[in-house]
């Protein structure tokens, strides 16, 4: 729960604590479409009115996002350090040498698919965005 609770928190995305139990709809059907085997879900309302489903699946924690409308907004996956290609491995070590990798995910939405790293040095952090193809697209 922590890992999702850091990759919303890496967002941008500021959750209510408190679950919701008055889902729209429009969402929950978005939702089964997405992810018809998930029965075990957490929602909380996110910013901007979003709503944000949180469920754990083959051992990885997701939060799933939704535009109010009912639409999906984007999904965020946790990866283990072993699924990170060698070629992104070798871009995060050139990019925040000394940091160790605190964690990992993925980010799909309609544009783009991006790997989300938190990484750590002492007290600095450091936030990368790398695309598949091994472009640092964000560095914080």
């Amino acid at each position: 729960m922590k890992k999702i609770v850091v990759i919303l928190l890496f967002l941008g995305i500021t959750i209510s604590y408190a679950q919701v139990e008055n889902i729209p709809q429009n969402v929950k059907n978005t939702f089964s479409q997405k992810f018809p085997s998930i029965t075990d879900v957490s929602w909380f309302m996110g910013d901007n009115d979003e709503w944000v489903a949180e469920f754990e699946k083959e051992n990885r924690e997701y939060a799933v996002n939704f535009y109010k409308e009912g639409n999906w907004k984007e999904t965020v996956y946790s990866i283990r350090f072993s699924e990170i290609p060698s070629q992104i491995r070798a871009t995060l070590r050139k990019e925040s040498p000394g940091y160790r990798l605190e964690d990992a995910s993925i980010s799909e939405t309609e544009q783009n698919k991006v790997y989300n790293f938190q990484l750590q040095k002492g007290e600095d952090e450091v936030e990368l965005v790398i695309s598949f193809d091994n472009k640092v697209l964000q560095k914080k």
